[in-house]
């Protein structure tokens, strides 16, 4: 057990509208960065509200266009072991909001394999994963909710799947604590490794959650988990917890931002954080962020990072 600070880029917005705005332009940088380096951009989707945010601004005529759509490899976070038409499906969720909306080839867009067990089903996708992009891959963006309790994809608090940390990619659950039993998810590692993460958060529903997860008092969330990544010490992200100046401007090379975890939210999600402790927070000026305020926690001592183990 070693202590790890967490690596995380708050952005708070007044809105969804904002939020997903911002959003788009992250995620074109992203997809950009990911075509240029390697030929292909892929990236999950999550359930819940987040395919209703992202989709607002995605969706939009304006920023569709400047997508570099033949480029996407889309997948699933998580997903529940039912049709692909039943209301629970993630995949449905994600058509409703985005994918109907957009000309994304139905080719690249990978929905779970039915009438399989769960185990079958994780056992199909994972190597239908590795056969699109490679053994043991590491997606170039993961695009992911936070339920009330702090689980991420189906890896849930407390529950045997989520720690034990399992070495798989792709697994599997069958008494989920949040109905239905039965789904499958991106293990912890596989998820801990992407390029990029992005946490979607709205609501004051939230607020509780999001204050325990990035400000603590720790508790193994995985939604907290995950913030703890390997953090390049020369970026200037890094170095600006030592800079006298308030602001920081960082340039638009993306590799300076790569191995933060960013956490795109609205002021409801956000109103429980300490934001205006210069101990806790500092204000940070990224070339994506236009219509919120973005932040980089401060582990300096003055904050109580916890503890993590970082080979989980």
């Amino acid at each position: 057990m070693s202590t790890s600070p967490p690596h995380l880029l708050l952005h708070v917005f007044e809105s969804t509208d904002a939020l997903s705005q911002d959003l788009s332009i992250f995620i074109k940088g992203v997809e950009q960065h990911a075509v240029k380096e390697h030929g292909v951009f892929s990236v999950t989707m999550s359930g819940g509200s987040a395919p209703a945010i992202i989709g607002k601004q995605l969706t939009q005529p304006s920023t569709a266009s400047m997508m570099d759509w033949p480029f996407w490899r889309l997948f699933f976070v998580d997903e529940r072991c039912v049709s692909l038409n039943d209301p629970e499906s993630n995949y449905r969720l994600t058509k409703e909001h985005i994918l109907d909306k957009i000309p994304l080839e139905e080719q690249n867009v990978f929905p779970i394999a039915e009438n399989l067990s769960p185990e079958q089903t994780a056992t199909e996708y994972e190597s239908r994963i590795f056969q699109t992009l490679g053994d043991n891959p590491r997606f170039d963006l993961q695009l992911l909710g936070v339920g009330p309790d702090g689980h991420l994809a189906s890896l849930f608090p407390g529950h045997p799947l989520f720690v034990s940390r399992r070495p798989k990619y792709i697994d599997f659950i069958t008494d989920s604590p949040k109905p239905p039993a039965a789904r499958i998810t991106f293990s912890f590692q596989a998820i801990k490794n992407s390029r990029r993460i992005a946490f979607i958060v709205s609501g004051d529903g939230k607020a509780g959650t999001l204050k325990t997860a990035l400000e603590g008092p720790y508790q193994d969330l995985p939604a907290e988990a995950i913030n703890r990544r390997p953090c390049d010490p020369s970026s200037p992200i890094a170095r600006d917890s030592e800079a006298e100046n308030d602001t920081h401007s960082v340039t638009d090379a993306e590799e300076e931002y790569n191995k933060y975890v960013h956490w795109f939210v609205d002021a409801a999600a956000a109103s429980q954080l300490d934001l205006s402790n210069p101990h806790k927070w500092r204000q940070v000026n990224l070339p994506f962020s236009s219509h919120g305020v973005s932040y980089k926690f401060q582990c300096n001592g003055n904050v109580a990072c916890g503890k993590h183990s970082d080979s989980a």
